[in-house]
C-alpha cells in the first residue's frame, strides 16, 4: 500500500465558489472545508502538486493564508496578520466536515484533536501542534471565534492528520496528564496529574490536582509553558436524581388531556422506582386513553401503553398499543425494539402479538441499522453497523461542552446522542469492543449518559430516551 495519504482518502482538492478551500475526501469526514465568516474575503488562490494555499483579506486591515498539504500526512496551517496601522478584532477562521457521519472533535486551547468516524477500517486524526482551538457551533475554530491583533501582529496554528486502524489509537495523540474521565457523577473527584501547571477552574485558581465541583459543565485552565489548555469537564447528578426531581415536577403539572410520550415515560419511571407517589401510574393511564385515541402516537407513548397494559391488563389499551405501533415508522430509531418489547410481553402475558415488522431494503438512518444488526441474529463480533452505534454516543475522545460531535449541521443534537444511548441498551454482552475502542460499550454509553445529565438542560424526550 502507498505511504501517501492523498491517494488513499482525498478525491479532490479544490475551491468551494466563493474561493475557499475544500476537500472532497473518500474518509468518513465528507467534504472537509476551512474558511472565515464574511467580510473575509479570498483574493488569491495558488494550487501545485498537492499543496493548495488560499489568501484572504479582511476589510479591517488583516491577511490570512491557509495551506493545505497532503502527502504522508495531511497538514493544515493558518496564518492571520495585521496589515494596517491600528488594533484590530476580527472573527477567526473555522473547519467544517461536510458530513451525515459526525467527527470526534476535541478542539482545547493549546491542545486538540478530530478524528473521523472509520471507513474502510481507518480513521483519519488530525493533532493540533499549534494554535488556540474552541468549538464552533458549526465546526472547530482553530484560533477561537474572534482574534485580536495590534499592528503589525501575527497568530498562527497548525494541525497534523494521519491515519490509525481503531478509536483507541486516537488517544495517542491526547496529553497524557489528561484524567480519564471529564465528566464523572456528582460527588465524585477528578485527578489531575499536572505538576507544573497552574490550575484556574471557571477562572478562579485552584492549588489541588483532585478537582471536585457542583453538578454541571465547568471549564479547567491548564497553563503551561507551551500554552493554556482549556478542558470542558463537570460532574453530572444521579440519574435516580435527576429521574426523581423531573418525575415529580411532571406529576404535579400533567394535565392528563395534554400529556405527551416522553413525559408519560419518564413519570411511569419514577413511579416504578417510588421516586413518585404511585397514584401517578393512574394518573398515566388516563392520559394514555386520550393519547391512544388519537391518530400518530409516537414511539414513547407505544413504549409507555405497552408497559402499563401488560402490568394493569387493560386489552383495550394493549389493542390500541399494538395498532400504533403497527403505524411508527420502520426508519425510524426505536421501532424494532418497540416491536421486541411488545413480542416479549406478549410471550410473558399471553395476549396478542405484535404483526410482522416490514423489512426495508435502504436504511438511511446509521441507528436504525445499528438495531437491527442488535436485534436481528447477531453474529459473534458486532459489524460496521454496530459499531457505528458505539461512534454516535461520542465517548471516545473527551467531551467538550455540551459534545465532541460536528457533522455538516454543526453539533450534533442531544436527542441524537439519547437515541444512540437508547439503541446500544441492547448491545449483545458477549460483543467485546475494549481491545479497540480503549472501553467496553457499557463505559461509552455512560459516558454518554453523564455528558448528556450535566447540561443546564436536557429536554424531556432526550431524558426519557435515556430511561429505555
Amino acid at each position: 500500500m502507498s505511504d501517501d495519504l492523498w491517494d488513499r482518502t482525498v478525491l479532490s482538492l479544490t475551491t468551494d465558489a466563493h474561493g475557499w478551500p475544500v476537500a472532497a475526501t473518500r474518509t468518513a469526514a465528507g467534504l472537509v472545508s476551512v474558511d472565515a465568516p464574511p467580510p473575509w474575503r479570498p483574493v488569491d488562490l495558488e494550487c501545485g502538486g498537492r499543496e493548495l494555499e488560499v489568501t484572504a483579506e479582511h476589510p479591517d486591515g488583516a491577511r490570512m493564508r491557509i495551506r493545505h498539504t497532503i502527502e504522508e500526512t495531511w497538514d493544515i496551517r493558518i496564518t492571520i496578520r495585521a496589515i494596517g496601522d491600528r488594533r484590530i478584532r476580527v472573527p477567526g477562521p473555522r473547519w467544517r466536515f461536510l458530513t451525515d457521519t459526525p467527527v470526534h472533535a476535541w478542539p482545547a486551547g493549546a491542545d486538540g484533536a478530530v478524528a473521523t468516524a472509520p471507513r474502510d477500517g481507518r480513521h483519519l486524526v488530525w493533532k493540533q501542534l499549534a494554535g488556540d482551538s474552541r468549538i464552533g457551533d458549526d465546526g472547530v475554530l482553530p484560533l477561537g471565534a474572534v482574534i485580536e491583533l495590534d499592528a503589525g501582529e501575527a497568530v498562527s496554528c497548525s494541525w497534523r492528520g494521519h491515519e490509525v486502524t481503531s478509536p483507541r489509537q486516537l488517544l495517542r495523540d491526547l496529553p497524557d496528564w489528561l484524567p480519564a474521565e471529564l465528566i464523572e457523577t456528582d460527588g465524585a473527584e477528578i485527578w489531575c496529574d499536572t505538576p507544573d501547571a497552574g490550575l484556574m477552574m471557571d477562572g478562579a485558581e485552584t492549588d489541588g490536582q483532585v478537582l471536585a465541583g457542583r453538578p454541571g459543565l465547568h471549564e479547567l485552565e491548564v497553563r503551561q509553558s507551551r500554552g493554556t489548555t482549556r478542558l470542558a469537564l463537570g460532574w453530572a447528578p444521579s440519574f435516580a436524581a435527576v429521574r426523581r426531581i423531573r418525575g415529580g415536577e411532571i406529576m404535579r403539572s400533567l394535565d392528563v388531556r395534554r400529556a405527551d410520550g416522553p413525559r408519560l415515560w419518564i413519570l411511569t419511571r419514577a413511579a416504578e422506582a417510588a421516586d413518585v407517589d404511585r397514584v401517578a401510574l393512574e394518573m398515566v393511564d388516563e392520559a394514555l386513553e386520550n393519547l391512544l385515541s388519537r391518530p400518530g402516537a409516537d414511539l414513547l407513548t407505544v413504549v409507555t401503553a405497552l408497559t402499563r397494559s401488560s402490568v394493569t391488563a387493560d386489552t383495550d389499551i394493549w389493542n390500541a398499543a399494538l395498532e400504533a405501533l403497527s403505524r411508527l415508522p420502520v426508519e425510524a430509531p426505536g421501532t424494532l425494539m418497540a416491536h421486541a418489547l411488545a413480542a416479549s410481553l406478549a410471550s410473558i402475558g399471553g395476549g396478542p402479538r405484535p404483526g410482522p415488522l416490514e423489512s426495508p431494503v435502504d436504511l438511511d438512518d446509521p441507528l436504525v441499522r445499528a438495531e437491527r444488526s442488535m436485534l436481528l441474529e447477531p453474529g459473534r463480533d458486532p459489524d460496521a453497523d454496530a459499531l457505528a452505534a458505539l461512534w454516535l454516543l461520542g465517548g471516545v475522545l473527551p467531551s467538550p461542552a455540551p459534545g465532541p460531535l460536528l457533522d455538516g449541521h454543526g453539533r450534533h443534537p442531544a436527542q441524537r446522542t439519547a437515541q444512540a444511548v437508547a439503541v446500544t441498551s441492547m448491545w449483545p454482552e458477549w460483543w467485546d469492543v475494549t481491545a479497540d475502542w480503549g472501553a467496553d460499550a457499557a463505559t461509552l454509553r455512560q459516558r454518554a449518559v453523564r455528558r448528556l445529565l450535566a447540561q443546564d438542560h436536557l429536554d424531556d424526550e432526550a431524558l426519557a430516551l435515556l430511561m429505555w
